[in-house]
């Protein structure tokens, strides 16, 4: 046989077996659906949705990463590879292993490195030797203590490593954008929580902050000691990003109730969340269930809210609110929000609403500008034919209807639902495109119902939908079939609202007879 078909044949069976190579088509591809929303199509960190993000996107074609393993500014790899498939703690970063391929990641992976072509020019050392971490012993944790404050840790983190250093608010990274210090309490590390990754932080730096690199400046027995004691002071941690499958099992009772006892027979499953704009308490995780009965959709939800807000008066408070997100067709777009060629029907809870809806059933009573402001001037409309007097104006059990009109209201004229004083459900059914693109459905098309009750910290929701409404622009249910769902949820207290949020990256679920 001649020698170029045998070395032929060899190469083909060796590609066979290690999968193709990365393709940069694919790989452009992939970028586009799933990176350009936030990092932009060229790279440069303005993607559509970079103004709802903080720390902003990075800027590909700068070829500067935080996160490496290698000395050198040039980033291995498989350090590429681990941010891409587990995401960045704490950040809008997401974790893709399990959404995208093996292939997909290889390929993306490559494409990104073709945006800063002189960064990659020369291929990377090698990597930093780690080796097993030590027990955490009192006398190494001890010994770390003292490094902390050798190495004067405390001016960024703070003595207790809350991230109050004195420094903490004048701190940079190399753009010129503020950038906070970590607080270690939190159990939030960037590169990963493994003694492993934050060893391997404080030896080689993050690149383009701050944090400098401690690789020449203290023995390995120190840094390994400075690890273990950063490490003891995390409180919290953070719930691994995988796919998870939510099955929604057949019930004879479907109920709003969020307390119902069907629900406890129901195992949940945990589903983390990440803010899209950085900050240090946040809703973690929240607990999903799912039942059906054959014609209707149950979601119940679960999260950790220290207080509920559910102000719609006030200009400077904000409501809390969840929604749940599923694609129209069995292929998700961008989790965040959809995308033009596949579009999101969501389903949007809010705290205020419900909270009106609950005072109007229990004494007819409605909110307005003087349950919040009970002494303040009114304006009065005397040619309106309607009665104004004192007793009149002061008595908030009639209708709701009956105090306001609707050219005064235009919203509620043109018929917008979420316009309606007495409305009768605290949901509302949405559909987007992407960013910028979220749309009501009509109230004829308005097919989601349920209730929230906050108590003792927690929200506990439950979301009621036909399997079939009928709708074309409804997510369809089928006996058996995986549909992608997202998560979102909004804390008040924390100035949440609009694209300010906590979101999960795609999940699924699936209906069970």
């Amino acid at each position: 046989m001649n020698r170029n078909v045998t070395l032929a044949c060899v190469l083909t069976i060796f590609v066979s077996a290690c999968g193709q190579a990365p393709s940069r088509d694919t790989g452009q591809k992939v970028y586009s659906a799933s990176c350009a929303p936030c990092h932009g199509a060229s790279g440069k960190g303005d993607g559509e949705l970079a103004a709802f993000l903080y720390p902003r996107p990075r800027d590909f074609t700068r070829g500067t990463y935080k996160i490496r393993s290698v000395m050198d500014a040039t980033p291995a790899d498989a350090d590429l590879r681990r941010v891409i498939e587990h995401g960045m703690s704490g950040s809008a970063m997401p974790a893709w292993k399990g959404r995208l391929s093996d292939q997909e990641i290889s390929s993306v992976l490559s494409y990104i490195k073709t945006l800063a072509p002189d960064a990659f020019s020369t291929p990377p050392t090698q990597p930093v030797r780690v080796g097993t971490p030590p027990d955490p012993t009192p006398e190494r944790l001890s010994s770390g203590k003292l490094v902390y404050q050798k190495m004067q840790c405390a001016k960024c983190h703070g003595e207790r490593g809350v991230g109050d250093g004195p420094s903490a608010a004048a701190l940079k990274d190399d753009l010129g954008m503020p950038i906070p210090p970590a607080d270690f309490t939190l159990g939030i590390f960037k590169g990963g929580d493994d003694p492993r990754d934050i060893y391997t932080r404080f030896t080689t730096g993050m690149l383009g902050t701050p944090m400098p690199s401690f690789g020449d400046l203290l023995t390995d027995d120190d840094r390994w000691n400075l690890t273990l004691y950063v490490k003891s002071l995390a409180t919290e941690s953070i719930l691994d990003d995988e796919p998870q499958t939510i099955v929604a099992a057949m019930t004879s009772k479907i109920t709003d109730n969020p307390y119902d006892p069907v629900w406890t027979k129901l195992p949940p499953v945990r589903v983390a969340l990440r803010p899209l704009w950085q900050r240090a308490r946040y809703a973690r995780l929240a607990e999903v269930r799912a039942a059906h009965d054959g014609k209707t959709l149950a979601v119940h939800l679960v999260w950790y809210d220290p207080s509920e807000d559910a102000s719609n008066v006030e200009v400077d408070r904000f409501t809390d609110a969840a929604a749940v997100q599923f694609p129209l067709s069995t292929t998700p777009g961008f989790f965040g929000m959809g995308a033009v060629l596949s579009p999101s029907n969501i389903w949007h809870w809010k705290a205020d609403i419900q909270a009106d809806i609950d005072l109007r059933k229990a004494d007819h009573r409605r909110r307005d500008v003087e349950t919040a402001y009970p002494n303040m001037a009114a304006d009065a409309y005397p040619f309106l034919g309607k009665d104004w007097s004192g007793a009149a104006h002061d008595d908030r059990r009639r209708p709701a209807k009956d105090y306001d009109d609707p050219a005064f209201l235009t919203a509620w004229a043109a018929d917008n639902p979420l316009a309606d004083p007495e409305r009768k459900s605290p949901c509302t059914e949405y559909n987007a495109e992407g960013p910028g693109s979220l749309t009501v459905q009509p109230h004829g098309h308005q097919s989601i119902n349920g209730a929230g009750v906050w108590r003792g910290g927690v929200w506990t929701l439950v979301l009621l939908h036909e399997l079939h409404s009928g709708d074309e622009m409804d997510a369809m249910f089928t006996m058996g079939d995986e549909r992608p769902v997202a998560f979102a949820i909004w804390d008040g207290a924390a100035g949440d609202r609009d694209g300010q949020k906590v979101v999960s990256q795609w999940h699924k679920m699936v209906l069970r007879p």
